[in-house]
């Protein structure tokens, strides 16, 4: 189990869509929508401070139910949330919770994503989670882009 004194890991992946700053939004707080995103899994949240964030669904052949608890919520602008995965190896204790950020910038070109992770117990994580979250945020752009929606 990863001790909490160890050294913890961030890292940030970024995108841009060329999609209505609404329409991004709510790929991240639609559970429906939200689900889709993160790889089919069922979302349960009413994505306001402070409220519980549940996701549940099979990874890797093995059932999983994640927690965390949404932290800030600017509308079409920042949703950050703890998060908790029973695949972690660590303790479920706010200490060893894993902080994501997404940020939403309207920009000429569309909308910058920005997705930020902090927390993350080891460099085997962060590698994972770089590719996972460049991956999500491929999906992402083309759900908003009108690709698969």
């Amino acid at each position: 189990m990863t001790s909490r004194t160890e050294p913890r890991y961030s890292l940030a992946v970024e995108t841009v869509i060329s999609a209505d700053i609404t329409d991004v939004w709510e790929l991240l707080v639609n559970p429906a929508e939200t689900g889709r995103l993160f790889w089919g899994t069922t979302v349960e949240s009413d994505f306001k401070v402070g409220s519980p964030i549940v996701w549940k669904g099979v990874w890797e052949g093995k059932p999983f139910e994640d927690r965390g608890t949404i932290k800030r919520v600017e509308k079409n602008a920042v949703l950050q949330y703890s998060h908790w995965s029973t695949a972690s190896d660590t303790p479920n204790d706010e200490a060893t919770h894993n902080l994501l950020t997404f940020r939403l910038t309207k920009e000429d070109r569309g909308v910058r994503v920005v997705l930020q992770h902090e927390n993350i117990a080891t460099m085997a994580m962060k590698e994972h989670s770089e590719k996972m979250w460049t991956q999500l945020l491929a999906t992402m752009k083309r759900m908003a882009e009108g690709g698969s929606r």
